[in-house]
């Protein structure tokens, strides 16, 4: 019995935010104290612990690299996938996930299952709710299951409660092809119709789950670049963005890089590490010994300087299977139809149990009869029990939930605590025999710059500034978004040839 994991990024019009003089000052809020040291393993809390896993998550995908001239996907995409799968999971399965995910380090997940579960549930939420007034951050999950096909209730309710992911049937084995178009337009929805489509191909009538998720990010300048296309040192046209001023910088002589943050209006930060002298042999040896703690001293190491930029204008579209990556790096167990065990998920179709877990087929509200005209999805449920209050800060309705309500959900954790770890220690739980087949990242990524009119004037800039420091990126770099928040890696790219966001004729004709 199949699963599929899909996963899908867009990130369109990253434009960067070069601040103005009156706004200068604000960049200088860097996500540490310049002069704290990290925190000691033993002593940082859950929030942050799950952070650095997934940097490490981040960089082991990045070290895959899938023989691809660029790469861009999304860490916090690909791990709320399989956080959804995690909290199905048990035995072999549950241990390779948490080691790939990076959870085996920093804390006990196996006495704290459910906390991490909660912890990252409030990250996901915090991804969305702290991208700031002025970028857009929309992250969604889904799980849509043949219809005749078991979802344990508990997971359902766990499923909602922690990641708000909603269940949703299809029939893959009568209409697969009704089934790929409603996924394809969900993804649709969900990305603000930048990735038109997820599956390419109709899927496997015999698949009995499709796990998704996907993250929407458009990010605002103040100040555009101005554009100017030239020739870079691998003989491939790229359109390169110009700009200058005072911006988060810091370079590294045991890494022999340099970093420099490009402030988004909303709060997040495209990083961009450039190594001395740039190819791609040497790009290959810096992702080869990165490690997460090089990430927060190089993003907390760096101080505002005068520098004159030179940024490619691009434009990177990847379709991944990541099936074979994850075997490679020891998550073999899911892909394998004899050892897969997400016995929480589901029993399967011959397997019945008494008391909590029994199976409960799950329920949608969108009927495939009238598919088309619901495509309409919501993350949160309806609020009965509270109270509504004007939020002035946000000019939305809030919900207050009453004591009562508080007092349930707690009861709850505390009962889902206990039956999961009672249930996953279970010798005799029979292994329903669901098992994932494939792994599909789709990513789109655009960086532009505002608009050509502005060139002019931010040419005189660059002009007046004259910095200390040129970083141009015309040879092999890497980058990531960073929201300052939460501390997350909302996206990652390895460029080794920059391709135009324009034809190559307009390319020329910028000269």
């Amino acid at each position: 019995m199949k699963l599929v994991l899909c996963a899908t990024l867009a990130v369109v019009s990253c434009q960067i935010y070069f601040p103005t003089d009156e706004l200068e000052e604000k960049i200088l809020a860097y996500p540490y104290n310049r002069n704290q040291n990290l925190p000691n393993n033993t002593a940082i809390n859950l929030e942050v612990s799950i952070a650095r896993s997934i940097t490490k998550l981040t960089l082991n995908v990045n070290r895959a690299k899938l023989q691809l001239p660029n790469l861009v996907f999304s860490p916090v995409s690909i791990a709320g996938v399989l956080a959804l799968v995690l909290l199905g999971s048990i035995g072999q399965t549950f241990n390779e996930i948490v080691n790939f995910m990076g959870f085996n380090e920093g804390f006990n997940i196996k006495n704290d299952n459910i906390e991490v579960h909660r912890q990252l549930g409030r990250i996901s939420s915090a991804v969305e709710r702290n991208s700031g007034s002025n970028d857009v951050t929309l992250y969604k999950t889904a799980i849509f299951v043949q219809e005749d096909y078991p979802i344990r209730k508990e997971y359902q309710q766990a499923a909602d409660y922690f990641y708000k992911s909603s269940i949703i049937n299809l029939n893959f084995q009568s209409n697969p092809s009704l089934a790929q178009r409603y996924i394809n337009n969900w993804v649709l929805n969900n990305t603000n119709g930048i990735i038109p489509t997820l599956l390419d191909d109709v899927p496997d009538p015999n698949t009995k789950a499709i796990v998704t998720s996907t993250l929407y990010f458009k990010g605002v300048n103040w100040k555009p670049f101005y554009t100017n296309g030239r020739k870079n040192k691998s003989d491939r046209m790229a359109m390169l963005m110009y700009n200058g001023g005072d911006f988060p910088y810091y370079k590294d002589n045991n890494l022999n890089i340099e970093i420099l943050g490009l402030p988004y209006k909303g709060g997040n930060t495209m990083y961009v590490i450039l190594p001395h002298e740039s190819n791609a042999d040497k790009l290959r040896q810096l992702e080869n010994y990165l490690t997460p703690a090089d990430i927060e001293r190089l993003v907390s190491s760096t101080r505002s300087t005068e520098v004159v930029i030179a940024f490619p204008k691009m434009k990177v579209v990847n379709t991944l299977n990541l099936a074979q990556t994850m075997r490679n790096l020891g998550l073999k167990s899911l892909f394998d139809p004899r050892s897969s065990n997400l016995a929480l998920l589901t029993p399967g179709f011959t397997t019945r149990f008494g008391g909590i877990f029994r199976p409960a087929p799950t329920t949608t509200s969108q009927p495939l009869s009238n598919w088309a005209n619901q495509l309409i999805f919501t993350r949160f449920s309806d609020q009965s029990n509270c109270q509504r209050v004007y939020d002035f800060y946000t000019k939305t309705f809030r919900c207050n939930e009453s004591r009562q309500r508080r007092a349930t959900q707690l009861e709850f954790l505390d009962k889902l605590q206990n039956e999961y770890q009672r249930f996953s220690l279970n010798p005799q739980q029979a292994n329903p025999g669901l098992y994932a087949d494939e792994f599909v990242h789709k990513t789109l990524i655009d960086i532009t710059e505002e608009g050509t009119e502005a060139a002019a004037v931010s040419g005189i800039g660059i002009n007046r500034s004259g910095g200390k420091v040129t970083f141009k990126c015309d040879v092999p770099f890497l980058f990531f978004i960073y929201q300052n928040n939460t501390k997350m890696i909302l996206f990652w790219g390895s460029i080794t040839s920059p391709e135009p966001s324009v034809p190559t004729s307009d390319v020329n004709n910028s000269k």
